[in-house]
C-alpha cells in the first residue's frame, strides 16, 4: 500500500466489504501535479488502468445510475456497479464523497453528496437502487471521505431552509452539517447505523491535508476511489 501522506484509507469499510477505498490528499498538488493530471498520478503511484475508471460527470443533481461501462457517466453524480473490474472515480473540494459496498462483494457505488444533491436526497436514490437490485439493507455498508464540517459549513437561509435539522450555530453564524444528512438519509432507507462510518475528516479545518473550495475557490480537487 502506498504512503499515507498520499491517501486516506478506509480499512473498516474495505474489511467489511472486501472492496478498497481511498481518497488522495493535496500532497499530490505539493509535488507541483495540476489537477489535469491527477487521475494519471494517482492511478500511477496505485498501478491501476485509467482505461478501467469510470466517473459521474457531477452535475450536483440527485441521480445515480446503475453502469457496467468504463468512462464518464452523464448527467448523474453517482456511479454503482457490479463489474469487478472497474474502478469508481469522484472529485471532490468540500462536498461528501460516499462509498458504498454490500458485505457480499457484488455491488459498488460511490456517491457526491453536496447540499443540492442531498435536497434531492442522492443518498437514498443510491441506497435504493442497491436495495432493487437485491442487496438487503443490512448488507450495505457505507463510509464517508473527507468534507468540509458542520462547524465550518457556512450558509445563508437560502440553503438553511430546505435543511431545519441540520443547521448549527457556531460563532453566531449557521451551519450546515452534511455528513450529518447523509446519515439520516441512510437511516431513513433502513440502513442499520452501525453499516455507517462517518468520518470526521473537515476539509477546511485541515487544509495542511485537503483542498477546500470555501477556503480559496481552488480548482485543485481530492480524488476519491472504489475497487474491488
Amino acid at each position: 500500500m502506498v504512503g499515507e501522506k498520499y491517501f486516506d484509507t478506509y480499512i473498516s469499510f474495505s474489511r467489511l466489504t472486501g472492496a478498497t477505498a481511498l481518497t488522495s490528499t493535496r500532497a499530490f498538488f505539493d509535488d507541483g501535479i495540476s489537477v489535469r493530471d491527477l487521475t494519471k498520478a494517482v492511478f500511477q503511484k496505485l498501478n491501476l488502468k485509467v482505461e478501467n475508471a469510470v466517473w459521474p460527470v457531477q452535475i450536483h443533481s440527485g441521480t445515480v445510475h446503475f453502469t457496467q461501462n468504463p468512462g464518464p457517466v452523464a448527467d448523474c453524480d453517482g456511479v454503482i456497479t457490479d463489474h469487478d473490474s472497474l474502478i469508481l472515480l469522484l472529485q471532490t473540494a468540500d462536498c461528501v464523497p460516499v462509498f458504498m459496498a454490500d458485505t457480499q462483494g457484488r455491488f459498488r457505488g460511490l456517491i457526491h453528496a453536496g447540499w443540492r444533491g442531498l435536497r434531492q436526497h442522492i443518498v437514498s436514490h443510491a441506497a435504493e437502487l442497491m436495495k432493487d437490485r437485491g442487496v438487503p439493507a443490512d448488507e450495505l455498508i457505507i463510509a464517508t471521505g473527507p468534507s468540509i464540517c458542520r462547524e465550518c459549513y457556512n450558509v445563508g437561509d437560502d440553503v438553511a431552509k430546505y435543511f431545519p435539522d441540520h443547521i448549527g450555530l457556531y460563532s453566531h453564524r449557521m451551519t450546515l452539517d452534511l455528513q450529518g444528512i447523509v446519515r439520516d438519509q441512510l437511516l431513513e432507507s433502513g440502513i442499520p447505523r452501525k453499516n455507517i462510518l462517518l468520518t470526521k475528516r473537515c476539509t477546511l479545518c485541515h487544509t495542511e491535508r485537503y483542498v477546500s473550495y470555501r477556503l480559496n475557490q481552488t480548482h485543485n480537487r481530492l480524488l476519491s476511489i472504489l475497487r474491488k
